[in-house]
Parts: structure tokens; sequence; C-alpha cells
């Protein structure tokens, strides 16, 4: 999702795996899937499982920022680390028993993501955004659960699933043993997933960053296109952090009683 994925060697095992009457489940982003499904059609043992899309920053990107927090390379890396919470949550990489942890908010290879400004050319003209999916499920953040089931969230995360065929119908009823599912209006987790509908905006600085790139560091390219909140701005965001926190204390109580 926040780097693009090799898929080197994936149709081959797919294939050897069908061949074998194994069942595969293959995740990726809409597009991944769309290839997969081209290759295979609607195989029985076949499951395909996507995700509402921002966007996939250029690889290249990641491996300038990863050498420059981490030039001694990595050993883990958690693009989604919760330690914060959900809604603040991080990138945290861990380099020799060593832990780098830093908000989406203030991390620069997020700033590049977040800001559209290093994702593919066809992301911004993304084909398959709306309900003519490939997949059998898409898997999203409820963003939003506050205003639908203010009870479930506990600020470690809760997911959305989108059912897209009879197919995934039968394999979200067959997992839900082991989750907590609660049914609910489709558009009530769309409204907080614009991305679900169409593509982003392609950003006006674009190419300034690419032909940084090769000169300067992530950080310094994101300082020169401004693309860092300002002091108000984070103070605004820790405020806005901070009434949520209340309304979801006050939402919780008020359910209870």
């Amino acid at each position: 999702k926040y780097v693009q994925s090799s898929t080197d060697g994936v149709y081959a095992r797919i294939r050897n795996a069908l061949e074998d009457g194994k069942t595969v489940l293959f995740s990726g982003t809409p597009c991944q899937c769309v290839a997969v499904k081209s290759v295979f059609g609607d195989a029985e043992k076949l499951f395909l499982v996507d995700f509402i899309c921002h966007g996939v920053p250029s690889p290249d990107v990641w491996k300038k920022y990863l050498n420059e927090v981490c030039p001694d390379g990595a050993d883990d890396v958690s693009f989604r680390d919760k330690s914060r919470g959900w809604e603040d949550f991080s990138i945290r990489i861990n380099s020799g028993g060593v832990n780098l942890c830093q908000s989406h908010v203030v991390d620069p290879y997020y700033r590049v993501f977040f800001s559209n400004t290093a994702l593919r050319e066809s992301c911004y003209e993304c084909s398959w955004k709306g309900s003519q999916r490939a997949s059998d499920l898409t898997v999203a953040d409820f963003w939003g659960i506050d205003r639908v089931f203010p009870q479930m969230n506990d600020n470690r995360g809760v997911s959305a699933v989108l059912v897209n065929s009879e197919k995934g119908r039968l394999l979200l009823e067959e997992s839900s043993e082991k989750l907590t599912v609660v049914s609910c209006d489709k558009e009530a987790v769309l409204k907080g997933n614009g991305m679900y509908y169409s593509s982003v905006k392609r950003p006006g600085t674009r190419e300034e960053f690419f032909q940084k790139l090769s000169v300067r560091d992530v950080d310094g390219i994101c300082r020169d296109l401004g693309l860092y909140p300002t002091k108000s701005s984070l103070a605004k965001l820790r405020t806005r952090s901070m009434i949520k926190k209340l309304y979801r204390i006050i939402k919780r109580l008020s359910v209870r009683h």
C-alpha cells in the first residue's frame, strides 16, 4: 500500500497452487487484482482482496528515504504502528535494535505520500475506482466509525469490508467466527473513504520533486516544497485529536447508559 509491491514469481505460484487443488487468496491493489483476474479468470479456488487505494509511490523514493534514515538497512518496518493510536499512526523502523518512530503528520516519507507528490502517473487517473472491481472483497479503514458505531472505536483500528461477489460473501461468512462482524450501510463506510470513487489530483510539485530527488534528501525536498504542516496547523491537529478523544469517551458513556 505504501510501497509498490513486487509480483515477481507470484503468477507462477498462483498457477502451481491452483493446479495442486489448493485455495489461494491474493491481496493487492485494485489494478493488481484486475491483472490476476485477467490471467486466471474466475477460478473457483482463487479469492481476490483489494483495498481502497490512495495511490502507490515510486519505489525509488522509498529506497532513498530508507537509505537516509537507516543507512545500515532495516530489520523491520511497520507503516501503521499504532503505539500512539489508530488516528495518529506512525511509521516505525527497527534497525540494529534501534527504533525510529515518527507520526505520519511529520515523517518526510508520509508527507510525500499524503501530498500525492510521488505517486505513479497512472494513479492520478486510475481506471479501477468505484464498484466495478475484480476483487471479491475490498478492505479499508473504517474512518468515521464514530458516526455509526462509536462503541467499537477503541483507537486501535476498525476495518471495513465491502463484499463484491458471492465468493466474497461466502469467504466473509466462513471467517466471521474469528471476527467481530457488524453489518452497516455501505455509504457509511465510503463517507470517510473518498478514494473509493475518485483518484487523487496530480500536484504541481511532482516534477520538481523528482528533479530534486537525485541531489537533495527527502526531508530537504519536503522543506523546499512546503510539504510539512506549519506550527499553527500542528496545533490545530493536536486540538482536534483531543476533541475526538473526548467525543469518543462521551459517546461510549452515553451508549452504556
